[in-house]
């Protein structure tokens, strides 16, 4: 928006937000945590590493394969470091 024009949304963000809106109206994405899923670590020494989610726990702790270096390390980490790679994804086409 460098000339104040505004830019299309593209498509799909706009569902996306609204498939997780709970029944109070506000908008939610850690309710998506599922084993398997592809995620970002958003904070800590690996932010922006990728990685696959393998365990939740009750205790708000997630556990981590990290891609680093070819390979596959575990983490165990705080289930606020990290976001399903496809809600990354739409914050940074929001936020340019």
């Amino acid at each position: 928006m460098a000339d104040e024009t505004p830019v299309p949304v593209p498509r799909g963000v706009v569902e996306f937000i609204l498939d997780n809106i709970d029944e109070t109206g506000v908008c939610s994405f850690d309710r998506g945590f599922a084993i398997g899923q592809r995620v970002r670590l958003i904070s800590g020494p690996f932010a922006e590493q990728l990685g696959q989610l393998v365990r939740l726990d009750s205790n708000g702790r997630v556990r981590v394969l990290i891609e680093i270096m070819g390979g596959s390390v575990p983490a165990l980490l705080s289930s606020t470091t990290v976001a399903l790679a496809c809600w990354y994804l739409v914050t940074v086409i929001m936020t340019g």
